[in-house]
């Protein structure tokens, strides 16, 4: 019997972070696409959605009248709603109280920290607190303590099988992010410092902005990789770098790929020495590159962190209609 309604972006699929809901039978997952329109609608949507209307950090409206939001999905048996925030801005949210009005919860998920450098909060922000929630969850627990909200980590990401593991990697270190965030200078640093000392590197950075200082032999990409391919370049090397953004207090993908794929992390994050998995020997905090052996980079030992998938989005799932 279908209980619960997922509300969630594109991006969200690309990730493949609720891939174990595909085949649950208790939630309905709707990822919210684009409707298919003529040329010259098109046209107009393209404009109705250019970021260029938003002011104040506050998106323009009604532009969910251009997605399938999920708006026309049979509710009966639903008992609750889940909003994904980065699917926030595509939603009617008239919807979202006529699903009150019967009764139904309606509940958001944060899967960013509020003061990171995102444009996905900076533009919703304002919605997290509105009183249409029944309940606002976050995986990031400083801003849980600080807003007042429900502090659930560790739960929402599903391991992606569909990518072959390297038996035998070929790199040493695999970075992927972009330079928002306060992260450029320490991109930057950690790669000059890893290659001048033997390590074999590969960097897909995408510049927050243009005039950004380059590092040469660091591949910088205009649109952002696909997530497979993420994961095919994560496969070929020894060890991840993490580098999360200035005011986030939960983990990145690097740290949970970590764990998955049983690779070695290096990581800017001082709170992951409280995180499930953590181990010495395999995870190394920094805040200055040179704070690394390379040698222990470089060394081929057996990684294995005996992953029992704690972190499936099912697990997620049971803590909501437990709390129903």
């Amino acid at each position: 019997m279908r209980e619960i309604l997922i509300l969630a972006n594109q991006t969200d699929k690309h990730l493949g972070l609720f891939n174990d809901l595909e085949s649950d039978t208790r939630v309905i997952l709707h990822y919210i696409i684009k409707k298919k329109v003529g040329f010259i609608i098109k046209i107009l949507r393209h404009i109705h959605l250019s970021r260029r209307l938003d002011w104040f950090d506050h998106i323009f409206p009604f532009r969910y009248v251009w997605y399938d939001n999920g708006n026309k999905i049979c509710l009966n048996n639903i008992k609750l709603v889940l909003v994904i925030n980065s699917s926030l801005e595509k939603v009617d949210l008239n919807y979202l109280r006529k699903c009150k009005v019967k009764g139904i919860d309606v509940v958001l998920l944060i899967l960013d920290s509020i003061n990171a450098d995102s444009i996905t909060v900076h533009r919703n922000k304002h919605l997290y607190f509105s009183s249409l929630w029944d309940k606002v969850i976050t995986y990031d627990p400083v801003d849980a303590k600080k807003y007042g909200f429900i502090y659930k980590g560790y739960c929402y990401y599903s391991k992606n099988n569909s990518v072959p593991m390297r038996v035998a990697p070929q790199s040493d270190i695999y970075f992927a992010g972009n330079t928002k965030g306060g992260r450029s200078n320490l991109i930057n640093d950690s790669f000059l410092y890893f290659t001048t000392n033997g390590c074999k590197c590969i960097y897909d950075v995408q510049l927050k902005c243009k005039k950004e200082e380059r590092c040469n032999g660091i591949n910088y990409v205009q649109k952002w990789l696909k997530y497979e391919d993420v994961l095919f370049r994560m496969s070929d090397c020894k060890c991840i770098l993490e580098i999360v953004q200035n005011n986030q207090n939960g983990p990145s993908l690097r740290y949970f790929e970590a764990i998955f794929y049983n690779k070695k992390l290096i990581t800017n994050n001082k709170n992951i020495v409280g995180y499930p998995y953590y181990n010495k020997k395999w995870m190394r905090i920094i805040e200055n590159p040179e704070e690394i052996d390379t040698d222990w980079v470089k060394s081929k030992e057996v990684v294995n962190y005996q992953y029992k998938g704690d972190f499936s989005p099912i697990h997620f799932i049971d803590y909501l209609l437990e709390n129903e």
